[in-house]
C-alpha cells in the first residue's frame, strides 16, 4: 500500500517496482519457505484513512504475511497500527519519520532508510565544517505534515547540538502537494538566508528546484 498517484507517486512507483522485481527474484530461486511470492499493491492516496482501509483489506482478504510502507509517514503511522493490531510485519522503506519507531513503536515495525533524526544531522554537520565560528543564516522549507516538522525540529537541534553558530530567518510549511508555492517562495527570497534546509521530496522537490 503505497502512493501510486499524486505528487509523490514517483517514489511510491518506483517503491512497488522494487518490490514486485524482488519478489520476482525470490520466485525465479524457490522463493520464500519453498513458497512462491505474490505482491499485491493498492493506492493510498496520500490519505492515512486509505492506507490504514488498504493495509486492513490486505491481511484480512488478501493473507498478506508482510506489508511494505507508503511514502508517507502520516499514512505510515496509520498502516503501522493496522499492522500491530494483526501482528504482521511493516518495512518502511520510504517513509522516514523517526516517530515511527521512536513514539508509535511496535516490535512489528521495521524502517530500513535514514530518518528524521540521521538526515538533518548530517546537513548540520556539513555546515559546522562550512562554517567553523561564522555566523550564518538559515531558513527551513518543508511540508507541513508530521515529516516535514521533524525534520525540521531534527535539523535545528543538530545545528546547537554541533555548536553552529546560526540565525533562523525563516520557516515555510507548505502543504503536501501544493502547486502554488511562489507566496512561501516570496518569503523565502525576501528573507535573504545565506542557506535552505529543504525537506521535500517528489514532485513537490522538483517544482521548488525549479
Amino acid at each position: 500500500s503505497t502512493s501510486l498517484s499524486g505528487s509523490i507517486a514517483e517514489l511510491g512507483q518506483s517503491g512497488l517496482q522494487g518490490v514486485e522485481m524482488a519478489a520476482s527474484d525470490l520466485n525465479a530461486n524457490g522463493g520464500v519457505l519453498g513458497k512462491k511470492v505474490k505482491v499485491v499493491s493498492a493506492d493510498d492516496n496520500v490519505d492515512p484513512a486509505t492506507g490504514s482501509t488498504n493495509a486492513r483489506n490486505m491481511i484480512l482478504q488478501d493473507h498478506a504475511v508482510a506489508l511494505f510502507g507508503p511514502v508517507s509517514s502520516a499514512v505510515a503511522a496509520a498502516e503501522e497500527t493496522v499492522a500491530a493490531q494483526y501482528k504482521t510485519p511493516i518495512f518502511f522503506h520510504t517513509s522516514n519519520d523517526a516517530s515511527l519507531l521512536t513514539t508509535s513503536f511496535t516490535k512489528y515495525a521495521f524502517q530500513d532508510v535514514p530518518n528524521t533524526t540521521m538526515e538533518p544531522r548530517a546537513v548540520a554537520a556539513y555546515l559546522a565544517k562550512r562554517a567553523p565560528g561564522k555566523q550564518i543564516t538559515v531558513a527551513t522549507f518543508a511540508p507541513d505534515y508530521s515529516f516535514g516538522h521533524d525534520s525540521v525540529t531534527g535539523f535545528l537541534d543538530a545545528l546547537k547540538a554541533l555548536h553552529v553558530n546560526y540565525k533562523l530567518v525563516d520557516q515555510q510549511f507548505p502543504q503536501l502537494g501544493e502547486t502554488n508555492i511562489a507566496p512561501y517562495l516570496s518569503k523565502l527570497v525576501a528573507a535573504s538566508p545565506d542557506y535552505v534546509y529543504n525537506a521535500q521530496y517528489g514532485g513537490d522537490l522538483v517544482t521548488f528546484t525549479k
